[in-house]
C-alpha cells in the first residue's frame, strides 16, 4: 500500500482537501487530460501547487511519500 501524506488526516482540513481534489479533477477535466499513464503526476502537481497558493499548506505529493517506488 502506498503511504500518503498524514496532514489529509487532519480534521480541519479533511473538508479543504475533498474540495481541492473535486477542483483539480474539474481543471484536468476541462484542459483534457486524460486518467491515463502518467495522471497521477499531473494531478498531484496541480493540487500540491493549489493547496499551497490557495490554502497555504505544505503537502507532499504520492512520489515523495513513496520515494524508490514506481507510480505511473
Amino acid at each position: 500500500m502506498l503511504k500518503h501524506d498524514p496532514i489529509e488526516e487532519k480534521e480541519e482540513l479533511k473538508e479543504i482537501f475533498e474540495k481541492v481534489d473535486k477542483d483539480v479533477e474539474k481543471v484536468l477535466m476541462e484542459e483534457g487530460v486524460g486518467k491515463g499513464l502518467g495522471y497521477i503526476h499531473i494531478f498531484d502537481s496541480y493540487k500540491k501547487k493549489l493547496l499551497k497558493e490557495k490554502y497555504g499548506i505544505e503537502w507532499k505529493t504520492t512520489k515523495e511519500m513513496n520515494p524508490g517506488v514506481l507510480i505511473d
